[in-house]
């Protein structure tokens, strides 16, 4: 339950840092650090750019939602790059380590460069330089707070060179949160908030960073195993909204043929002019290719290419179909303690309305499915017991009989074996009094003391014998 509050106040906390950051950025005007703006990530654009509740990867984990690196299950290496439109360059490399079985690192390094430009000196000379030189670094890390929930957060510093003259650097950091539901099968939800940071500022004016809330659901809908891999088919969609743009609409597929070999496609709504992405992927030995293009409309499409490699495995972790079937099954202890639970609640009630038979036909039905669940062990040892006592009182009816009882108890002690030999012989020397109206079943362990007051009249949990209406 505490986890479960942590979560809600988590995911609270950060849609109320989105309201509060939009309401202060208001009519601010675009933002900068184009750096920030592109998607680096090969896999993810060939989906629509919907990754957030994915990001099992680096360019994923590292610059799109931190808590997705917790699903990296080795140390992996990635290197990707693409040109932009108007022939500028984005180029990425970054590295994955899971630490142990709790935390992961991820380090990025981007840069983007805008191609050269003419620039005219204040005397007339004329120079070719870079139009705009960007580098970032992101140092990111995911932690698994309990199976199936991660959290991360990623530290930026970007640095920006306008025509090789005007600089300036800035800070940032992402959070985010990835969610396998353990009430349905096969779907993760995920929430990335990004650029929370200060503003680019080259001389005395400043840009804002492009503050972004992302939001996520991805799902599995066909999988296969390590042993047996088919076909594995995963639909992605994502909303994102950009602090200067409006509410976007990201929405992708990819279908991977025996792990091996993989096709994507996707679509972004509410884009100026992306619309239709599409990808293909490939692993072998280790290595992973994934390529992607974007239809840009009246503009040329946009490549993305990117190179992973995943090293042998140093840390003993759950894969990502061990964590679902794990889930799977506490999901399904839960349910049956659930139901363990339920009827232990109705015996109790039947107890306390002193329905003793009813309420031992409900702890009964919680043994039947749970032979070992102490809580109906202990109420139906407990309705037995009420039992005895009800009847009990029947024999004390008959004066004879209740000294005789108190005879066999006194002067037998304290072995059970004795007092049963005693009791029955005491049955049978009443004959008709008692002979087909009883039978004994059982004697409990007793204090001398406690049997006696309970024989004169007082019920109490201790019982002599367990005697059956026949």
């Amino acid at each position: 339950m505490l986890k479960k509050i942590t979560l809600y106040v988590g995911l609270s906390f950060c849609f109320t840092v989105f309201i509060v950051y939009e309401c202060l950025a208001e009519g601010s005007g675009t933002t900068g650090a184009i750096i920030l703006k592109q998607s680096i990530c090969s896999r993810a654009e060939g989906m629509g750019g919907a990754f957030v509740a994915v990001a099992d990867d680096i360019p994923g984990g590292v610059f799109i939602n931190p808590a997705g690196l917790y699903m990296l299950e080795k140390r992996e290496v990635t290197a990707s790059g693409y040109r932009g439109i108007a022939d500028d360059t984005f180029g990425m490399l970054g590295y994955g380590h899971p630490l142990n079985s709790k935390y992961t690192l991820g380090v990025g390094l981007l840069n983007y460069d805008a191609g050269n430009m003419d620039l005219v000196g204040a005397n007339g000379e004329t120079r070719n330089v870079k139009a705009q030189s960007d580098w970032l670094v992101n140092v990111s890390c995911a932690y698994e707070i309990m199976l199936g929930l991660s959290a991360g957060a990623g530290l930026k510093v970007i640095n920006s060179t306008l025509a090789e003259e005007a600089t300036a650097t800035a800070f940032a950091i992402d959070l985010g949160a990835l969610y396998m539901l353990d009430m349905v099968d096969n779907l993760n939800v995920g929430l990335a908030i990004q650029n929370i940071g200060t503003k680019l500022k080259y001389k005395e004016e400043g840009d804002t960073l492009p503050f972004t809330i992302r939001v996520g659901a991805a799902y599995d809908v066909i999988t296969s195993s390590k042993k047996k891999p088919k076909h594995d088919l995963l639909l992605v969609a994502d909303l994102n909204k950009v602090v200067d743009t409006d509410l976007r609409l990201d929405l992708g597929a990819e279908y991977w043929y025996k792990k091996m070999a993989a096709c994507r496609i996707g679509y972004k709504v509410g884009y100026d002019l992306e619309g239709l992405t599409l990808g293909l992927g490939g692993r072998y030995l280790g290595f992973q290719l994934d390529y992607s293009f974007s239809l840009m409309e009246e503009l040329d499409s946009t490549h993305h290419l990117s190179l992973s490699y995943r090293f042998s495995s140093t840390v003993d972790r759950l894969s990502k179909e061990e964590k679902r079937k794990k889930l799977k099954s506490e999901r399904k202890k839960r349910k049956i303690t659930r139901k363990l639970e339920k009827l232990c609640k109705k015996a109790e009630k039947r107890y306390k309305e002193k329905k003793f038979k009813k309420a031992l036909v409900k702890y009964n039905a919680a043994l039947e499915i749970n032979p070992h669940y102490k809580k109906a062990l202990d109420g139906k040892k407990k309705v037995e017991n009420a039992l005895i006592l009800v009847i009990v009182p029947q024999i004390l009816e008959i004066e004879s009989i209740a000294g005789e009882v108190r005879s066999i108890i006194i002067n037998r002690g304290s072995d059970n074996s004795n007092i049963k030999e005693g009791m029955k012989g005491m049955i049978y020397s009443h004959g008709r009094q008692l002979i087909g109206k009883f039978r004994i079943t059982k004697v409990y362990k007793f204090n001398t003391r406690a049997i006696i007051t309970e024989i004169n009249g007082e019920i109490k949990d201790e019982a002599i014998v367990e005697i059956i209406v026949e």
